[in-house]
């Protein structure tokens, strides 16, 4: 009986009038600035989908071109062009790691993440970079220079690196140009300022279930404008560490591949190679001579495992 007692004083706020005009404005506020920040994690997440995919299309045409770059003419000996693909295909690999590391922590934390994956002079010729994707980057379009591959494939995979270059620009134009620190402070202020004045607004409706109103309305709306803190800087909330992984999934499949790839030409080449003497060896015997029903059977026989027929 006590709470009845009590002389509350009578604050209120019509609806109408200028907390109308002023939800409007707020509303535009927040729209603008989620969509801001919404159109920069898109930007970001499209530039490293173009990251992963330019990086497992080099892996793929390192391992097919430069495999293949021995049988032609060339100063270099197998296990040289095997060196160099080795390298090309370690820097390609440390790429992702350096650009994640350059966006999320440009002071430091560099070196854990390629340890491992080059060597320790290349490690330290890293480090010692201004800007380090860049750097790998100039140091595998060296490597596709050098290579003893066709110019047609050296043009296709340079093709490439520029794309990572692009997509790598993009990136660092996202880091570095932030959304005016103005504008979120005005939107803070602008929220906090309304949210104070909402109880006094709906008080004559809701009386004291104006309160839990109150409480639920600021959480939805200031979870709206957390949202639009988290996303303005994509670099920290997305799976960076996934599309990294992807990138080294891909190159130890790719290898597989093509070794099971080479498995199969050889068992293939093989079988084209023994069908073509024992085509040859019926042709000798059954020279000046037709062939029997059982030497026509005989043929089909070896020829069956290539040409799959079974009758």
């Amino acid at each position: 009986k006590l709470l009845p007692a009590v002389q509350w004083p009578a604050v209120a706020l019509p609806s109408n009038g200028v907390f109308s005009i002023s939800t409007f404005a707020l509303s535009l506020l927040l729209v603008f600035r989620t969509n801001s920040s919404y159109e920069r994690w898109w930007e970001a997440r499209s530039c490293w989908t173009r990251v992963v995919s330019e990086c497992i299309h080099l892996i793929h045409q390192t391992e097919h071109w430069l495999s293949s770059a021995t049988s032609v003419d060339s100063p270099r000996t197998p296990a040289q062009v095997a060196g160099y693909k080795a390298a090309l295909l370690r820097w390609i690999r440390a790429f992702p790691l350096t650009l994640k590391a350059h966006l999320r922590h440009p002071d430091g934390r560099m070196q854990e993440q390629i340890d491992g994956v080059l060597k320790p002079q290349e490690v330290l010729l890293v480090l010692n970079s201004n800007n380090p994707p860049c750097t790998i980057l100039s140091m595998i379009g060296q490597l596709i220079s050098a290579s003893d591959m066709r110019i047609e494939s050296k043009v296709h995979m340079l093709e490439s690196v520029r794309a990572l270059q692009q997509a790598a620009g993009n990136c660092q134009q996202i880091l570095s140009t932030p959304l005016p620190l103005s504008y979120t402070r005005h939107t803070g202020r602008f929220l906090v300022l309304w949210l104070t004045c909402l109880p006094f607004v709906i008080w004559q409706e809701l009386r004291w279930m104006s309160v839990p109103v109150s409480v639920i309305v600021s959480f939805l709306l200031f979870g709206i404008e957390e949202i639009g803190l988290q996303i303005e800087e994509p670099f920290g909330v997305m799976a960076l560490d996934a599309c990294c992984e992807e990138v080294s999934s891909a190159l130890l499949q790719t290898a597989s591949d093509i070794t099971a790839m080479q498995q199969y030409l050889q068992q293939l080449s093989g079988s084209h190679t023994d069908l073509l003497s024992t085509v040859a060896g019926l042709a000798g015997q059954q020279h000046h001579q037709p062939l029997t029903v059982h030497a026509s059977q005989q043929m089909r026989q070896q020829m069956a495992p290539i040409t799959g027929d079974r009758k």
